[in-house]
Parts: C-alpha cells; sequence; structure tokens
C-alpha cells in the first residue's frame, strides 16, 4: 500500500528554518552512557537497534524529560520502570555519581543569525544513601562551543553550574523549569504547555503504534482537543470548595442536630419507658388493691358457705351411724334363732362340695394336659432319630469327598468313614451310643489332615507374599515415577508463577510510581520529594513524607486560618459595638459633649451652656468651630449654669459657670453668642447673660477667663488652643448635623466591620477549604497496598519455587531407589516358587490357596459335624429315656383323677340328703340374715362418706377462715403501699423536660397533677387512673436498657459533632430518673427542645447556602466555565476542521481518502445534549428559562461525578462533569475512488487489511498533531513542532514507511523515533541522522554507530 501527498503548502522546510529545531541531544554520565552526543538532520532523528540494545531507554531520558524534568512520567511502557537512582546505579559500582541529559534547539534568525536554546537535567545519586536528586537548567549558551558540562572533576555540581549560568539559568523544582521552558521555547503558558507535553507523551507511547486501530485512535484524538482552561476551572473549583467547606460545616451542624436527635429519641424512649414502667406500677397496684377488695368480700362469703356445709355434713354422719346401730341389732337377734344351727351345717357341706369339685377338675386337666404332652414327645423323637440318620449319612458322603480332596492337595490320605455309620437305625439308645462312638475315633484323622493341608498353604503364603512384594515395589515404583513426574511439574508450575509474579510485581511498582506523580502534580500537591526507586523502606515511609510535605503548609493555613477567626471574631464584636453605639446615638434626644474623665454627680437643676446658646448670625463656620472647641478645651462648653447663679453644693462633683451681677457691656461671649433656652428651662435669660458676659472675647491675654474664635482659651494661670472641623454640640442645627455625622459615621465604620467580618468569614473558609484540600491530597496518598501484596506474593511464590524444586530433587532420588527394590523382590520370588513348585502368578497362587481353604473349610465343616452328631445322638438317648419315664408318671395321675371324682359324689349326696330333711324355716332365716348383711354394707359405706364430707366440710372451712385474714393483711398493705407509688409516679414531674419528652397529651399530664390532693384513706380519683392506664401504654420498653441506650448515645453525643453542645446527664432520686440537657446560642435546655432548636437552625442556614450556590454557580459555571467551554469547542471545531484540511488533499496509491467526523455521541446524557446546545450561546443571551435550564443540566452533571467520586475536590468534578470532550466522539471515515462522495466508517471490520487499517489511522493521528502546533503558532511562530514514535510503524508493509516518513516531512514535524528495523532512508526523507545501538550484554556501556541520510546517499560516519 502506498500513499501519495499532494504539494500543498507553498512554504516547505528547509534546513534554514525561522523556528526551533531540534538540533543537538546530549547524555554525559547517565546509564550506560559515558558521554553521547547526538546529532540531529534538520530537527529529525532515528534511533535503532536490536531488542535490549537501550534506544527506548534512550528516548525515555531525552524526551519529554529534558523538556519538563518530570522525574514521576520518565517510564514509557509498564513493562520496566525507569527511576532517576536505577539510571545512575544500573550497572555502575561507584557510590556517588553525577550525570547530565540536554538538548539544544536552533532555529534561524530573519537576519541569517542562529539563535540557540539549550535546556537539561542534572542528576546526582547515592548508591549508600539509596537516592537521586536533580536540578535543571536553560540557557542560549551551547555545549561543546561556550559550555562545558564537567570540568577536570567531572561533571559540574550544581552550585558549579550557578556558579557558571548564573542562578537566575538553574532550577532546583521541575514545575519552574517547565514554565520557564514552556514560555522562553514555546512561548506558551503552563496550562497550553502541558498540552503539547500531553500530546507528546501520549505519542510516545509504544502502543500507540502497536494498538493502533479505529476505537482506540477515536478516542486518543479526543484527548488531543484543547481542554478546558484550568486556571478558570480551578478558580471556580475553589470558590466551590469554600461553599463546600461552609456546607460541610453546616453538615457537621447537622449532623450534630443529627445526633441530638438521635439522643432526643433515645431519651424520649426512656422517658415513655420509665413514665410506662411507673404508670404500669401505679395501674398495676390500683387492680390489685380492687381484686384484694374484691377478695376479701369473696373470703368473707367463703367462710358463711363453708360454715352451713359443715353443719349439713355432722347432721348425715350421725344419720348413717344411727342405721348401722339398728343393723347390728338385727343381726343378733337372727343368729339367736335356732334354725340356725341347720343352716351352718348346710353352708359347711356346701362349702366342701365346692372345693371337692374344683379338686376333681383340676385333677382330670392336669391329666389331659400331661397326655398331650407324653404323645408331643414321642412324635418329636421319632422325628428327630430320622434327622439324624440323614445327617449321619451325608456326614460320611463328606468325609468321602473330603478324602478325595485330601489325596489332591497334600498327596496323602487321612480321612476315612468308620463302618458303623454306613445304614445306621436308631430305635434304642444303645443304637446312639454305638454311633456317638464311631464319630469320636474319626477326630484324629481329621488333625492330622489339618495340619498337612496348613503345612501346604504355608509354602502357598510365602510364595502369594513375595509375588505381593513384587507388585508392592512396582507399585510404589510407578507412584515414585508419578511423584517424579508430579514434582517436576510442581516445579515448572512454580517457575512460571514466579516469572508471573515478578512482572506482576514490576507492573504494580510502575502503576504506583504513576500514581505517585499524578499525586504529586494534582493542584493543592505541595513541594515532596518522591523517592526514585521503590523499597519496603521506601512506601513505608511514603505516609510521613506525606504528612512531612503537608505540614508546613497545614501549620501555616491554620495560622491564617486563627488570624483570619480572630479579625472575624473582632469584627463581630466591632459590629456589636458599633452598632450599640449607633443604638445609643440613635436614642439620645440631641448629642452631648463627652462627660469628663473624673465623672461627675447628675444636675438636679440647671442647664449646660451649650444647651442654652446659639451662635450670632454674623460668625462664620470657621469661627463658630473655633469658639466651641475654646469652650470646649477650657471645660466651660458643659459647665452647669443654675438657676439664680447657684454655687456648687458640698456634695456635688462639676463645674459650675456662675458670674457676678456686673459684666462689662462688650468684647464678651454674649456679643458672639445668642440666647436659646429651652421652653422648660429653669435657668433665665439674666442667669446666662451674666455668664456669657463674664467671659471675655476680645482681651484675651489680659482677662482672668476668656476665649477666642481661634480656639484659644485662658482661665488664671492656665491657656491653650483647641481647634475642631465644625461646631457640634452649640445651637440646634449644629447638634442635628452633628448627630447626622455621628449616625453616617457610624454607618460607615459598622459597614467596614462588617465587610471585615465578611472578609475575615471568607478567609476563614478559604483557609478551611485549602487545609481541607490538603488533609484530602495527604489522604489520598495513593495506596502501596497492591505493590506490598504483589512484593509478598512474589516472595511467597519465590520460597515455593525453591521448596518445590528441593522437592523435585529429593523425590527423583527416591524413584531411583524405588526401580532397585523392585528388581530385588522379584529375585527373591523366583526362589521360593521354584522351591515349594508353585506358580508366580498371583492369579494362579490365588486358585491353589482357594482349593486349599476349601479343603480346610471341610476338614473344620467336618469336625464341627463330629461334635454337632455326637451332641445330637446323646441328646437323643437321654430323649428317649425320658419319654419312657413319662409314660409311668402318666399311669399314676390317671388312678389319681378317678379317687378325686369318688370323693365328690360322696359329699354331693350327703348335701342332697340333709337339705331334704330340713325345712323351710331355714331358707327365710337365710334371707333374712342376708337383707340384714346387705343393710348394714350399705349403711356402712354412707358412714364413711359422711364421715370423709365432714371432714372435708372442716377442713374448707378453716381454709375460708384463714384466707379471709389473709386477704385483710394483703389489702392493708396494699393500701399503705399506695402513698409510695403515687409518689413515685409523681416525682416524673421532677427532672426537666421529662414528662415533655414522654408525651404531650394534656390529660396524662393533668392526671399527675391530681396526685397533690389524694390522701391515704381517700379513693384513687377517675382522672388518675385513666392517666395511669394512659402513661403505661405509651411504651413496652424495658427502662434498664433504654437507659442503657441514653448513655451509649451520650457517648456518643459528647465525643462526636454534638460535643459542642454540651450535652448532659443530670440524676434525680439517686440516678432512677435522669434528664439530659444541652446549650445553644439561645442557652441550656432539655435535649428534646434542643435538638429541635438546632435542627431549626440548620435547615435556616442550608437555605441560606442553597441561595449563594446558585448566585455563585451562575457568576462562574455559567459565566466564566461556560464562555471557557464555548472557547474551547470552538477551538476544536477549528482545529478538526484543520486536521480535516490536512487530511483533504492526502490520499493512498488506490485513492483512498480519510476525513475525521467529530459529533455529539449517540449515547451521551440528555443533560450533556442539551448544555452543548445551550452553551453554543453567550450566558447572557439566553432567555431567563434557558439560564435555569442550564442552571440544571450543569448542576446534574456536576453532582453525576461527586456522587461517584466523591472524595474528590470540586475542581477535579467540575473539569470531569464539564470536560466537552467526552460529550462527542471522532468518527474516522474514509472514501473509496470508485465510490466518490461515499464516506465509510473505519472500524476493525472495515473492507482493509490490517496493515491498510493502520495507516489510514497514522494519517488523522500525524494530522492531529500538526494541527496542534499549527494552532499553536499564532501566540508562538518560532515553537517546535515534533512528536516522539517508540517502536514506530509496527506490522505496516515496508512499502509503505516511505510514505508515512514523507507525510511527517510535509507536514513540517520533526521526529524523533526508535525501531528496531527501520532505516528512514527514503527519497521522500529530505535529511535523516540515524543512530544504531550496539551492546553487549555482559559488558557495561551502549556505542553508537552514526549514519547519515541526504535524500540520496545513507553514509556510516562511525
Amino acid at each position: 500500500m502506498t500513499i501519495e501527498l499532494a504539494s500543498r503548502r507553498s512554504d516547505a522546510p528547509s534546513s534554514r528554518s525561522e523556528r526551533f529545531r531540534l538540533h543537538r541531544a546530549g547524555i554525559l554520565n547517565v546509564w550506560q552512557y559515558d558521554e553521547q552526543e547526538f546529532t540531529f538532520a534538520d530537527g529529525r532523528l532515528l534511533l535503532r537497534g536490536a531488542n535490549g540494545a537501550g534506544k527506548s531507554k534512550t528516548l525515555e531520558m531525552l524526551l519529554p524529560f529534558a523538556l519538563d524534568g518530570d522525574k514521576a512520567r520518565i517510564t514509557a511502557s509498564a513493562r520496566h520502570h525507569t527511576s532517576l537512582l536505577w539510571l545512575m546505579t544500573d550497572g555502575y559500582e561507584g557510590q556517588a555519581r553525577v550525570g547530565y541529559i540536554w538538548l539544544e534547539f536552533l532555529r534561524v534568525l530573519p537576519d541569517g543569525a542562529e539563535e540557540a536554546f539549550t535546556c537539561g537535567v542534572g542528576i546526582r545519586a547515592s548508591a549508600s544513601a539509596r537516592m537521586a536528586t536533580a536540578w535543571h537548567f536553560a540557557t542560549d549558551r551551547r555545549v561543546g562551543h561556550d559550555l562545558s558540562l564537567e570540568d577536570d572533576a567531572g561533571p559540574l555540581s550544581r552550585p558549579r553550574l550557578e556558579e557558571l549560568l548564573g542562578p537566575e539559568h538553574v532550577f532546583e523544582k521541575a514545575a519552574a523549569y517547565k514554565e520557564h521552558v514552556g514560555r522562553e521555547l514555546f512561548g506558551l503558558d503552563v496550562a497550553q504547555y502541558d498540552e503539547v507535553l500531553r500530546l507528546l507523551y501520549w505519542l510516545r507511547q509504544p502502543q500507540v503504534g502497536e494498538d493502533i486501530e479505529p476505537a482506540k485512535l477515536a478516542d486518543q484524538l479526543s484527548q488531543a482537543l484543547p481542554q478546558v482552561d484550568e486556571q478558570a476551572v480551578r478558580s471556580a473549583g475553589d470558590t466551590f470548595d469554600e461553599l463546600t467547606a461552609f456546607g460541610e460545616q453546616i453538615e457537621r451542624r447537622s449532623a450534630a442536630a443529627g445526633t441530638l436527635e438521635s439522643l432526643a429519641a433515645a431519651f424520649s424512649r426512656y422517658a415513655r419507658a420509665v413514665a410506662a414502667q411507673r404508670g404500669r406500677e401505679l395501674a398495676e397496684l390500683l387492680r390489685v388493691e380492687r381484686r384484694l377488695l374484691k377478695d376479701v368480700r369473696n373470703a368473707e362469703t367463703r367462710v358463711d358457705e363453708t360454715a352451713q356445709n359443715r353443719e349439713s355434713a355432722e347432721n348425715a354422719l350421725q344419720q348413717t351411724r344411727d342405721g348401722l346401730a339398728e343393723d347390728d341389732a338385727r343381726l343378733r337377734a337372727l343368729e339367736a334363732d335356732p334354725a340356725a344351727r341347720d343352716q351352718r351345717r348346710l353352708s359347711e357341706l356346701a362349702d366342701l362340695l365346692d372345693r371337692e369339685l374344683k379338686a376333681s377338675a383340676s385333677a382330670s386337666e392336669r391329666l389331659d394336659r400331661h397326655a398331650r404332652h407324653h404323645r408331643a414327645k414321642e412324635e418329636a423323637l421319632a422325628r428327630r432319630a430320622g434327622e439324624i440318620e440323614a445327617e449321619l449319612s451325608e456326614h460320611a458322603r463328606a468325609m468321602r469327598t473330603t478324602a478325595l480332596k485330601e489325596r489332591e492337595i497334600v498327596a496323602t490320605v487321612h480321612v476315612v468313614v468308620p463302618p458303623a455309620l454306613d445304614g445306621i437305625t436308631l430305635a434304642e439308645a444303645a443304637d446312639a451310643t454305638r454311633a456317638a462312638d464311631a464319630l469320636d475315633q474319626t477326630t484324629g484323622a481329621f488333625e492330622m489332615a489339618q495340619t498337612a493341608t496348613r503345612t501346604r498353604a504355608a509354602a502357598v503364603t510365602s510364595v502369594r507374599e513375595a509375588a505381593r512384594a513384587v507388585e508392592m515395589a512396582r507399585t510404589r515404583q510407578a507412584e515414585a515415577d508419578r511423584r517424579a513426574d508430579e514434582a517436576e511439574r510442581r516445579w515448572e508450575e512454580s517457575r512460571a508463577r514466579r516469572i508471573a509474579a515478578q512482572q506482576a510485581a514490576d507492573s504494580e511498582e510502575a502503576a504506583l510510581l504513576t500514581a505517585l506523580g499524578d499525586w504529586t502534580r494534582a493542584p493543592e500537591a505541595p513541594a515532596v520529594e518522591l523517592p526514585d526507586d521503590l523499597t519496603p523502606e521506601s512506601i513505608d515511609a511514603l505516609p510521613a513524607l506525606a504528612r512531612a510535605a503537608v505540614r508546613p503548609g497545614l501549620q501555616r493555613l491554620r495560622e491564617e486560618e486563627q488570624r483570619a477567626a480572630t479579625r472575624r471574631d473582632n469584627a463581630a464584636v466591632d459590629v456589636e459595638t458599633l452598632s450599640m453605639e449607633r443604638a445609643r446615638v440613635e436614642a439620645e434626644p440631641e448629642p452631648a459633649p463627652p462627660p469628663p474623665a473624673l465623672g461627675r454627680t447628675s444636675r438636679p437643676d440647671g442647664r449646660a451652656l451649650w444647651q442654652m446658646v446659639d451662635f450670632a448670625d454674623h460668625l462664620s463656620e470657621a469661627e463658630c468651630a473655633g469658639l466651641e472647641a475654646a469652650l470646649q478645651g477650657a471645660g466651660m462648653l458643659d459647665g452647669w449654669i443654675r438657676p439664680d447663679g447657684r454655687l456648687l453644693d458640698a456634695d456635688h462633683r462639676d463645674v459650675v459657670l456662675s458670674a457676678p451681677a456686673a459684666s462689662p457691656e462688650s468684647g464678651t461671649l454674649a456679643d458672639v453668642l445668642r440666647l436659646d433656652l429651652p421652653a422648660d428651662s429653669d435657668v433665665t435669660a439674666a442667669d446666662v447673660r451674666r455668664v456669657l458676659a463674664a467671659i471675655r472675647t476680645d482681651d484675651i491675654a489680659e482677662a482672668a477667663v476668656s476665649v477666642a474664635l481661634d480656639g484659644s482659651w485662658r482661665i488664671g494661670p492656665a491657656h491653650g488652643r483647641a481647634t475642631k472641623e465644625r461646631a457640634q454640640y452649640v445651637g440646634a442645627t449644629a447638634r442635628t448635623q452633628e448627630r447626622e455625622r455621628r449616625l453616617s459615621d457610624l454607618d460607615q465604620r459598622i459597614e467596614e466591620a462588617r465587610a471585615a467580618h465578611g472578609a475575615a468569614a471568607t478567609a476563614v473558609a478559604k483557609a478551611k477549604a485549602a487545609i481541607a484540600a490538603l488533609e484530602r491530597w495527604e489522604q489520598t496518598l495513593p495506596s502501596p497496598t497492591a505493590l506490598r501484596e504483589a512484593w509478598s506474593q512474589l516472595k511467597v511464590v519465590r520460597e515455593a519455587e525453591d521448596r518445590d524444586d528441593t522437592a523435585n530433587r529429593d523425590v527423583q532420588r527416591l524413584a531411583q531407589e524405588a526401580r532397585a527394590v523392585t528388581a530385588r523382590a522379584m529375585s527373591e520370588l523366583d526362589r521360593l516358587a521354584t522351591g515349594h513348585g508353585l506358580p508366580t502368578d498371583l492369579d494362579a497362587l490365588a486358585a491353589v490357596e482357594q482349593r486349599i481353604r476349601d479343603l480346610l473349610d471341610g476338614l473344620a465343616a467336618l469336625v464341627g459335624a463330629v461334635s454337632r452328631l455326637v451332641r445330637d445322638l446323646r441328646r437323643w438317648s437321654a430323649d428317649h429315656d425320658e419319654v419312657r419315664l413319662g409314660a409311668e408318671s402318666l399311669a399314676h395321675e390317671e388312678r389319681e383323677a378317678r379317687a378325686a371324682d369318688r370323693r365328690t359324689e360322696e359329699t354331693r349326696a350327703e348335701l342332697t340328703a340333709l337339705r331334704e330333711s330340713v325345712g323351710a324355716s331355714v331358707r327365710e332365716l337365710e334371707e333374712k340374715v342376708s337383707a340384714a348383711k346387705e343393710s348394714r354394707s350399705v349403711h356402712s359405706r354412707q358412714a364413711k362418706v359422711a364421715e370423709e364430707e365432714r371432714t372435708r366440710a372442716i377442713e374448707r372451712h378453716a381454709t375460708a377462715e384463714a384466707d379471709l385474714r389473709a386477704a385483710r393483711v394483703h389489702l392493708a398493705e396494699q393500701v399503705a403501699r399506695r402513698q409510695d407509688v403515687l409518689a413515685s409516679f409523681a416525682a416524673l414531674a421532677t427532672p426537666p423536660g421529662l414528662l415533655a419528652a414522654a408525651t404531650d397529651e394534656t390529660d396524662l399530664l393533668d392526671g399527675i397533677v391530681s396526685i397533690a390532693s389524694v390522701g391515704p384513706d381517700d379513693p384513687t380519683p377517675t382522672a388518675l387512673a385513666r392517666a395511669a392506664q394512659g402513661f403505661a401504654a405509651l411504651s413496652t420498653d424495658d427502662p434498664v436498657a433504654a437507659r442503657n441506650e441514653v448513655y451509649k448515645v451520650h457517648r456518643e453525643a459528647s465525643t462526636g459533632p454534638a460535643a459542642d453542645h454540651q450535652p448532659s446527664i443530670a440524676p434525680y432520686e439517686g440516678w432512677d430518673l435522669l434528664a439530659v440537657i444541652g446549650r445553644d446560642d439561645g442557652g441550656e435546655a432539655g435535649i428534646v427542645d434542643l435538638a429541635r432548636r438546632v435542627r431549626t437552625s440548620v435547615d435556616r442556614d442550608r437555605s441560606l447556602l442553597t441561595e449563594r450556590e446558585k448566585r455563585q454557580f451562575e457568576q462562574h459555571v455559567l459565566g466564566e466555565l461556560g464562555d471557557a467551554i464555548r472557547r474551547c469547542r470552538r477551538d476544536a471545531d477549528e482545529l478538526v476542521a484543520a486536521m480535516n484540511g490536512l487530511l483533504g488533499d492526502v490520499t493512498t496509491s488506490q485513492g483512498i481518502r480519510v476525513r475525521l467526523d467529530w459529533k455529539l455521541r449517540d449515547d451521551v446524557p440528555a443533560e450533556a445534549r442539551a448544555a452543548v446546545d445551550l452553551l453554543a450561546q453567550p450566558v447572557g443571551a439566553l432567555i431567563p428559562e434557558e439560564r435555569e435550564k442550564l442552571r440544571d443540566v450543569l448542576h446534574r452533571l456536576i453532582e453525576a461525578s461527586r456522587a461517584e467520586r466523591p472524595e474528590l475536590a470540586y475542581s477535579e468534578h467540575l473539569a470531569a462533569a464539564l470536560d466537552y470532550r467526552t460529550w462527542s466522539a471522532f468518527t474516522i471515515r474514509y472514501s473509496r475512488p470508485e465510490k466518490p462522495g461515499q464516506w465509510d466508517r473505519l472500524h476493525r471490520r472495515s473492507p482493509l487489511s490490517q496493515g491498510e487499517q493502520k495507516v489510514l489511522c497514522y494519517l488523522p493521528l500525524f494530522a492531529a498533531a500538526a494541527a496542534h502546533f499549527t494552532s499553536l503558532a499564532g501566540a508562538a511562530p518560532h515553537a517546535p513542532r515534533l512528536v516522539l514514535l517508540d517502536d514506530a510503524f509496527p506490522k505496516i508493509d515496508v512499502r509503505t514507511h516511505p510514505l508515512l516518513f514523507g507525510l511527517l516531512v510535509q507536514l513540517d514535524l520533526d521526529f524523533v523515533m526508535t525501531s528496531e528495523r527501520l532505516w528512514g532512508d527514503h527519497s521522500t526523507v529530505p535529511a535523516l541522522a540515524i543512530y544504531e545501538a550496539l551492546r553487549d550484554p555482559s559488558q557495561r556501556g551502549i556505542a553508537q554507530y552514526e549514519y547519515r541520510w541526504d535524500g540520496r546517499v545513507l553514509q556510516g560516519i562511525g
């Protein structure tokens, strides 16, 4: 891809330019350089070399560092942080080192003379102190011509440089140096020069070329637009910071009000809780009192009822006892009858027959049961015999099977079946005995077979264990190999994590240094010297460094605040004093001369001289003033003239004017003063005339008492002279004018005092705002936590890598040992298997082992069966004998049953015969006796019940009487307690503000008042009972918890923002009740009233602050900042137009053109869109509704910024919220020749190659730089025009390089660029200085090989 450059500039640059160009640069004893000088070709320089050769680091050291001295911004890439200390100590073995970095700009004046501007930075580093310091210089002298930066002792120290250049050319602070270079070299103020530096730093970033793509370029172009004037933003921000400080003061007061409200709420909860508790106590007492009274009445009723019940129970008991006595008498009479003997015999036979019937039935039942049991035993015996015969047959078969297995496994046979077991039948006990003896004979054979089998099993076990040992060895070997692989993998992963952690730590270190640089460049930042290298010790010292930096400023500001506060307070006192003086002057009937210094008594009569005279009409104002001054100086103006010329009384202290009756007729005060007596005067005109006539005005030197119109006076030996500007007291006119003058003077002084108060208050607010800004700046010290964590993580992963490396070596050794163990185990297995004739395979061994187990199980089963069968045979034999004995016992029981039946029949016959021989008298007698016994039984039960009922009635009566006594005692105690509870309830009114905090209901408060009228024996008033219920319902909170909450909130209030209100807790009733009080300007008050007063005051001041903010917002934001934004947008529009003008004639070889659109973003907030429309017009041209809308729009933008980052200063919020550049966006459009007039948006998916896209992105990038410098040319036509490109033109086809270089030349942009592969020897470049860096990593130092390109030939210089 190629670019065609149309020739459109008539003033093409030449080697004899009238603007400054980079001419030379030098590095003296810095980093890997001892002394290196770079000579530019028409302001162009290419630094090339392999990766790691130091070309990018060289660019970092030179530019833009030598233009602003900002050491925090040296680093161009986050891959490696560059600090002054590192530059001076990397590879340097000495302890201290001094070096210089410098630039030389040169321009040709219209007369052909050359003008030079040299600037640079000196650096001194100490390896032992781990610190580096810098100084800066700027001069018109040239290094190597009339300026040398070293002497015989080496590079110059700062004092030597100041001695050589003069102190006005050497700068300690980078800020002063940057300001000087910007002004002298670029002709720009600080804000404009910052824009230039920002552009240079931006273009120098390596990622600008690497990551250049349409979306990112659009954002970068936005940042290249003019910024709103920082001073205007800071000025507005300072004003709003002052308002914010005042607002913060209001917020602190609001916080105090909130705390007081919290305390008032806690106290109100406590007040309600304690009032409710005492209300409940009183309500409960009254309820219990009513209940106890009811209990007494109920107890009296129960006593009466239980007495009646007791009497009824005793009567019923007596009746049952009488019936029982009658039944006993009837039974005794019946037993005396003769027929009773026959009746007793019948009863005895009946009882005997009953017993014998029962015995016969029992014998028959027992006989049947035993017979059934005997038959069951016989059946079970026969069944068991068959089972045993089957088991013996199965046992014999198992013995034969086991014999076969024994022969197969151990090659010998021990198990043989006895003949007695073949075909056995159990009929008698002897058969069982023979079989058992035969079984006992087989036990020995079984034991021998088991022994032989176990011997074979032992051999199998030994071989199996050897095989398992081999398997285990193989398993351990495999596990050891797996662990070895795992350990090696972990070691490699640890190594990778350590590398990543090292990179992360380097990145965090660079980020912290960048943040620290931004922090130190904050507008409110004081001078602070950051460490050149970051170490744990240096970052730990950062807070102390910040404190030390702000301490002088804070001390100065606090002193200023204190002085301003003193001025404010003094001015407030002056305002109050002067206001009181004005009120006094305004209130007094007429002005009066000052009272005498020693004081005087009151005047009961007469008047002062000045009150009764006026000036003669012929006197001028000056003569009037002189005469009054003479009278006042002599002490006669306010002299007391008494009626009839009375003299001074003994108890008066005053000056009295009196005169004899005869006085001169001319040359006295009577000639220059005329009488003007008040209407109510008790002094006559004659009295006054005598006094006037006694004071001479013409012969002042001879007269005893005289005054003159020039202010002279004499009284005896005393004489003098006084002057005043005007008459003040003599005459109504003079006094009226004096009064007005005094009031006017006081008004002016009051206004001046108020102005002084306002100025001092503003100074206090400014000082507070500045203090807050400094404190915020200190608090916003970038946190080194991320770097500490990165270092900590790096340490952890390094330790983990060391551990994993050691573990890997150990595991590899163990794996080798495991392989040797496996070989030994396999050799032992082969030996054992061969010796016992067994296989080595575990499965085959398991099969052999299974057969052995089966044989042993069979032998064990046979042994167990022998003992079981012998036991069963002997048990069967015993059962056989038991069945035989049972048959004999059954025959005996049959004989016993037949004998019992015979006895029963004999007794039944005798009873029947006796019953037939006796008559009906015996039966009648039996019936009477039975009825009498039944009656007696009933009466006996009734007597018992009646006795129990009487006992219960007695107990209930006694209980009722006891309850009555207890109820009366409780009622008496409750009545005695009532007065104490009433007193406790009434005490709620004692602590001030307690009841008011609890409730504002009048009925409840009136109930407490009614307590005073309740006597010990009086009934409780209904209003008091209702009040108790009402107070009880106020709260259910625990008073102790509520009290503790009051203490807790009070502690917070006492140490928090409400501490100035001195909240305190006052105890009452020995701390049983509390009152909380505080004070404000209105004096002491209960906490509830106080909280309400403070909140009202805060709301009033907040309203005033809102109005003031509105005025300031209109003045600064709508006025000053609105104009600044309007200017910036106009300049931005012109800059974009200039960029498009430069791009208008630039096409690629395919004819593709590029254009920039700068328009409002689609996603811009509605507020910003409205602001753009309204800011297009001057504020004065807006109608009120538009001004109001604009104010609301900008206010919302600012408040959104404040809500997002409340810790920033107001100026930062203004800069962020009103950054017009974020409201619009650049769109890069391109047009193809085949589609003229169609401009498509350039994006990643555009139908262009990646190289073509990068070229199209470079075009507006260079145009932006050129347009930016062109926009500054009006103010500084001689200023340099340069760009910096680190790793220039990556991933761009080499065929495009000549035309990109040519575009820079065409746009008259000097450049310094670095590259690994570029040479720049293209015909589009008329001249270029090329330096190739050569560096051996194993040795210190960098060599630069110089080439020169003159537009035709590349020549090696050396």
